[in-house]
């Protein structure tokens, strides 16, 4: 009797055990996994976070669900504006926003948006709305029963491209609305060489820029530097110039700064005076030379401080001549300058 007791007992101990384990499986794999959503992204309007946030709100966990794995969602601060790209199974979908008000929640909310279109299939009802909503009950009604007219249903309404759709939930402008021109106006302090590398020229100057905002663009300058005393040893000399210039301008976006490198060619008018004679003569040149120009300015907003430095270069500068001496030195050969300035993108 003992013995029967004993087995008895261990039986149940061995059920109630196994139970438990079931049980325990069970929650672990009613643990939901976790939702394939990776947002990551670079500067701070808008933030990754937020991004990610908008889209839980956005949409319901059933829909979720659907989302392939190994996708991503990345957005870009660019000052100005924002990128947002999305990334699933080997392909990729991108797009730009302008926004230079950086309202950064209505920036989560665009880009939550571009997202949920791009990751999840239509065909979910859920994917943007919601989950939809059940039918109420119908209320009670003594009246007689009458019979059923049928109603024809109306064709589901196809659903927006994501592009309309960003476009009507936020109105941040299309990317089309962006700056198309960058005009600088800046005050300019430069020195000139002679062809012996001795310092012949310092002063001031003014000039104004011009240059699309593509990632190469066509750009031109015109500069104004008024009487400067010019340095040639035996003569006393004035020298007043204008330049005007036609290049290239090549961006390098680098957030939140934006860096531009502009090579081109120059074209100078320069009038020599000659201020220690008993009778000043002026005389006038053209002189052609090649110009690199490297810039920086900020781009988080239209109007912003630009910082430039650069170098001309005049292969063949004019002779200047005195009699009965004859010629007695050139114009510069070589231009150093560093220019600060305000920068307006239209």
């Amino acid at each position: 009797m003992y013995t029967k007791h004993v087995h008895l007992g261990t039986f149940r101990a061995a059920i109630a055990s196994g139970a438990l384990a079931i049980l325990v499986t069970m929650r672990a794999t009613a643990q939901p996994a976790p939702e394939p959503l990776d947002v990551k992204g670079f500067g701070v309007c808008p933030q990754p976070e937020a991004v990610r946030a908008a889209i839980l709100q956005l949409t319901s966990a059933r829909s979720r669900r659907a989302i392939p794995a190994g996708s991503s969602v990345s957005v870009n601060d660019q000052g100005a504006s924002f990128r947002v790209s999305v990334t699933t199974e080997g392909s990729s979908a991108e797009r730009t926003y302008s926004d230079p008000g950086r309202e950064c929640a209505r920036r989560a909310r665009v880009a939550a948006v571009f997202a949920i279109v791009t990751l999840m299939p239509p065909e979910l009802p859920d994917a943007v709305e919601g989950p939809p909503l059940e039918p109420s009950a119908p209320e009670a009604d003594s009246r007689p029963a009458t019979p059923p007219v049928s109603t024809p249903v109306p064709a589901p309404k196809p659903r927006p491209p994501p592009e309309s759709l960003a476009s009507k939930r936020d109105p941040i402008q299309a990317p089309g609305k962006e700056p198309w021109l960058a005009v600088d106006a800046a005050w300019l302090g430069e020195q000139a060489l002679n062809s012996r590398g001795e310092l012949a020229l310092r002063g001031m100057a003014a000039e104004l820029r011009a240059a699309g905002r593509a990632p190469l663009a066509p750009a031109f300058s015109v500069g104004y530097a008024p009487k400067r005393a010019l340095d040639l040893g035996a003569l006393n000399c004035e020298l007043e110039r204008l330049v005007g210039t036609v290049g290239a301008r090549l961006r390098f976006p680098a957030n939140p700064f934006d860096v531009a490198f502009e090579p081109s060619a120059v074209l100078a008018i320069e009038r020599v005076r000659g201020a220690g004679l008993a009778r000043p003569e002026t005389g006038s040149a053209v002189n052609f030379g090649v110009r690199a120009l490297l810039l920086a300015s900020f781009a988080r907003s239209r109007v912003a401080p630009v910082l430039a430095i650069g170098a001309t270069l005049i292969p063949a500068p004019a002779a200047i001549r005195m009699l009965p001496q004859g010629e007695i030195g050139h114009l510069p050969i070589l231009w150093l300058g560093v220019s600060l300035g305000a920068r307006i993108s239209l």
